[in-house]
């Protein structure tokens, strides 16, 4: 009997030693799964350049600009497809060929229908470059244009240059961004219609990684100085171009990402190229305007406080004459929405959130130099 309790003793020693290893073990794999987490975390493009000060410092004026228009559109499908002095001109990704006019206190507006012959389309965008409009698609690729006193447009681009972005810059030319066949690399390019040539530029987007992603950015016209502008979304850099595509100037943003900071992998099965992890964006947006470049960037400055950066879009705005940083102001949150697209026309700031349009005028003093 003794015999007996002494092996059951020992059994439940055995158990109880076992389940204090299972205990432990769990306990470790759990701090190390959180401690991993947490090193991952904190190493994050998201933790470490959205919400930490970053080694540069901005410079704000208390009054940049004053609310002088909003109107609700219903709908967040709309966004904006040009402006003049007068008139803002609101294209809609639902109805495309569907357009909104309204004058820039938002308080007349029309609707206007294209007419066009049918058509197939995958992702259309319409452009207003007064007195002409454009509806184009560079995945088919075509471009319809027509006169906005009557808004009939025709065929105007009859050849295939596919292309990601088409900026009119002459009656009958554009700036593309496009990808070449040879690399599948982003390029910019020039399209002239009559006579039809393609002149492509290879040597002014700089590839760091890819090629396409860690080149990826937005492309502008300034008629103010008839050059074209480009930035990068990845880094801190922007490019002056002439319309025959020689490169002006490169210019620097105030903040320090020089080197994209993105992973990229390549989907055999499906030929295409991804991100792998979320990337770090410098810049999120950006218009020209008046020999003025106005970027929407996305990392917080030494200065800067963390819950004004929380509450409103950062505005940096370079003088496209040198390329020089001149100043910064905030464009508020709009009903807990972050503005999504904005344009500067003539010191009139126009602002799209969700299904709201707000338009501010701005301090032309901030201006002079």
């Amino acid at each position: 009997m003794a015999v007996c309790l002494q092996d059951i003793t020992k059994f439940f020693l055995i158990v109880i030693a076992m389940k204090q290893k299972t205990i432990i073990l769990v306990l470790t794999a759990s701090f190390i799964s959180i401690f991993t987490i947490f090193i991952l975390f904190i190493n994050s493009n998201t933790f470490d350049r959205r919400y930490e000060h970053n080694s540069f410092n901005r410079s704000f004026h208390s009054d940049p600009m004053d609310l002088s228009g909003n109107l609700d559109l219903k709908y967040n499908s709309y966004y904006l497809a040009g402006t003049t002095t007068n008139h803002i001109y609101l294209g809609n990704s639902t109805a495309p060929t569907h357009l909104l006019i309204a004058d820039i206190s938002l308080k007349d507006i029309q609707r206007v229908q294209l007419k066009l012959e049918r058509f197939l389309y995958k992702s259309i965008l319409v452009k207003v470059d007064s007195p002409y409009f454009y509806l184009m698609d560079g995945t088919i690729p075509f471009i319809y244009k027509g006169n906005v006193n009557d808004w009939y447009g025709n065929r105007y681009m009859h050849d295939t240059t596919f292309f990601l972005e088409a900026i009119p810059i002459s009656n009958h030319s554009f700036a593309l961004r496009a990808m070449t066949t040879e690399s599948n690399e982003n390029v910019l390019a020039k399209k002239t219609m009559s006579p039809s040539h393609l002149k492509y530029s290879t040597n002014i987007l700089e590839k760091q990684i890819d090629g396409i992603f860690c080149t990826d950015g937005m492309l502008h016209y300034d008629k103010y100085s008839s050059n074209l502008v480009y930035m990068y979304f990845y880094r801190n850099q922007f490019m002056c171009i002439d319309t025959s595509l020689n490169l002006l100037y490169k210019a620097n943003t105030i903040d320090t990402i020089s080197q994209a900071q993105i992973k990229v992998a390549n989907i055999r099965s499906e030929e295409r190229i991804t991100m792998a992890s979320p990337p770090l964006l410098v810049n999120r947006a950006s218009c020209v305007s008046n020999g003025w470049l106005f970027i929407n960037s996305n990392l917080l400055a030494k200065n800067e406080d963390k819950k004004a950066f929380d509450q409103a879009a950062v505005i940096d705005v370079y003088n496209l004459q040198e390329g020089r940083y001149k100043f910064s102001f905030y464009i508020p949150d709009y009903k807990e929405k972050r503005v999504r697209s904005f344009e500067v026309s003539d010191y009139t700031l126009i602002t799209l959130y969700d299904h709201y349009i707000l338009t501010y005028k701005l301090n032309k003093q901030l201006f002079r130099e």
